[in-house]
């Protein structure tokens, strides 16, 4: 666990600490971010995972591991894309042959 995973996770576990931290995050994450080659395109309301993403703490296990595997002409599907991530990254990996679904379910 990393330490800023740790902070989010434990030290900030009080409602109206994380209330006020998810109120900061949200003025700090940028629209836009690179991960690798990729850009991605980021929640605004969404502090969550686009502060995790912005600040490179989001699933680097998951992160490298995908970007090690999803290669070639494979076909991917991303069932709960939410921001896209790893369908933006499989658009730098997959060669012309490769295809992408994406889908995120809305309520």
């Amino acid at each position: 666990m990393s330490l800023a995973q740790f902070i989010y996770t434990e030290v900030l576990k009080p409602r109206p600490l994380r209330a006020l931290t998810n109120a900061l995050l949200l003025r700090l994450i940028p629209a836009v971010t690179r991960v690798g080659a990729a850009t991605v395109h980021l929640d605004p309301d969404d502090p969550v995972l686009s502060g995790a993403v912005a600040l490179r703490v989001y699933e680097p296990g998951e992160l490298s591991f995908f970007q090690k595997h999803c290669r070639g002409d494979m076909t991917l599907v991303d069932v709960g894309a939410n921001i896209g991530l790893y369908t933006v990254l499989a658009m730098h990996n997959l060669t012309a042959i490769g295809r992408i679904v994406a889908v995120e379910p809305r309520l």
